[in-house]
């Protein structure tokens, strides 16, 4: 379900607001990505109300799509298509809390979608509905829940990073974009490199971690630049090639740190936020003329300051900071359903089995109140196997699903009232 829903967002993004075949100026962005930028800021603060006006805003801008290759004043269109549309994109992440990473897929699917359709022999406006239709299909998904927690204070510090590595995101649409439509070889090509590197990261999170999203992203990125900086046809064409696959790696890592953050109404205007600031910051530093020299070091300069901060703030958050006299603090308990599991294997008898990791991983999936078909989605797992490895669970536990779920919430009260006294369990 995520990847559906994310595909026809993604398909409808790549395809016309965000310099699409069906925009095609690129002067046209900021008219788009301003209010947009603006909206997604307003729903950080307004979240408790984005659920009941999502579905509204979501078929205003489904409207606005269909109707724009008739509208004279394209401008102020956009003005308001962007505005409305940062409602949808906030559910649109709110959704794909639903499922696992797998949901992520959808950005490969969705610049598929969007490539077929631009090699479609049809009218701009019957394509204009057809994408417009997509973002109505969202609707058929409102209505869902998605428990939500307070995300971690890294989160807010990973921003920053964020913010900088689109400021190229921004310098890309608007000069290399420009050059390249004028020289390449098959303009839709580089969709494919994209494609390939969202594929390559669903493969690789999982065993490596995001750490290596950040390398790939910043190496294929740099390699870019350095061809951009040579003239000559293959140069340009190699170098938006390196751009794309870079991009599918960011996009990647941006919704992998913005999932882990398990609060998606906090998380997503946030962070969506700090990703179109950045790329209009890049957008408008790519103003200065002559612009084929000056991007690709800002771009260079971009990338570094990312890095930097990025493991500079990994770095940090590795490190103990405590003095050889200083007494080492309490261990901290996490509050979470794993934690939880955990310290309820201590109490049985060593003759007892302990939980396997998968068991571990559906009992804690449900007792963070998802439904057996929702952990389904998130595991990867058919129905009946998460109901047979929940079986198995409590059956080593000793207890019932019921009785689980209620020593749980007085484990959890007890341990966040002890948390605001400040004692240490």
């Amino acid at each position: 379900m995520g990847a559906l829903v994310l595909s026809l967002f993604v398909l409808w993004l790549v395809s016309f607001p965000m310099v699409g075949f069906l925009l095609g100026k690129t002067e046209l962005l900021p008219y788009f990505l301003i209010p947009h930028t603006a909206g997604l800021t307003g729903w950080f603060f307004a979240r408790q109300y984005l659920l009941r006006l999502a579905p509204v805003f979501t078929g205003m801008s489904a409207v606005l799509t269909a109707v724009y290759p008739h509208m004279t004043w394209k401008e102020l269109t956009l003005v308001s298509l962007g505005f409305f549309s940062s409602a949808t994109a906030v559910y649109v992440g709110y959704i794909l809390q639903l499922g696992g990473r797998v949901g992520f897929l959808g950005l490969a699917f969705g610049n598929l979608f969007a490539l077929l359709l631009s090699l479609l022999p049809a009218d701009k406006a019957l394509k204009h509905i057809l994408i417009s239709l997509g973002l109505l299909a969202l609707l058929y998904f409102t209505g869902k829940e998605v428990k939500q927690e307070e995300p971690d204070r890294a989160y807010y510090k990973l921003l920053p990073f964020f913010f900088t590595f689109y400021a190229v995101g921004g310098i890309m649409y608007k000069a290399v974009m420009e050059l390249y439509m004028q020289g390449a070889y098959f303009y839709g090509a580089e969709v494919s490199f994209y494609i390939l590197a969202v594929i390559l990261s669903f493969a690789f999170v999982g065993r490596f971690g995001e750490r290596l999203l950040v390398i790939l992203s910043s190496l294929t990125l740099s390699l870019a630049f350095l061809l951009l900086q040579v003239s000559g046809q293959h140069y340009l064409n190699a170098g938006m090639f390196l751009l794309q696959s870079g991009f599918g790696f960011a996009d990647f890592l941006l919704l992998y740190t913005l999932y882990s953050a398990r609060e998606p109404l906090r998380a997503y205007p946030l962070g969506f936020s700090a990703v179109c600031a950045g790329i209009m910051a890049g957008y408008y530093a790519s103003l200065f003329k002559p612009y084929a020299e000056v991007f690709t070091g800002l771009g260079n300069l971009a990338i570094l300051l990312s890095l930097l901060y990025y493991f500079s703030l990994r770095e940090k958050s590795g490190k103990q900071t405590l003095r050889p006299s200083e007494p080492s603090p309490a261990p901290q308990v996490r509050i979470t359903p794993e934690a939880f599991l955990e310290e309820l294997q201590k109490d049985l008898p060593e003759t007892k089995k302990r939980l396997t990791k998968r068991e571990l991983e559906v009992l804690s999936l449900l007792l963070e109140g998802c439904s057996y078909e929702s952990a389904s989605e998130r595991t990867g797992l058919s129905s009946s196997s998460v109901r047979e490895y929940t079986r198995r669970g409590l059956e080593k536990l000793g207890i019932s699903k019921e009785e689980l779920c209620n020593s749980y919430s007085r484990w959890l009260s007890f341990q966040r009232e002890a948390k605001h006294r400040g004692t240490s369990l």
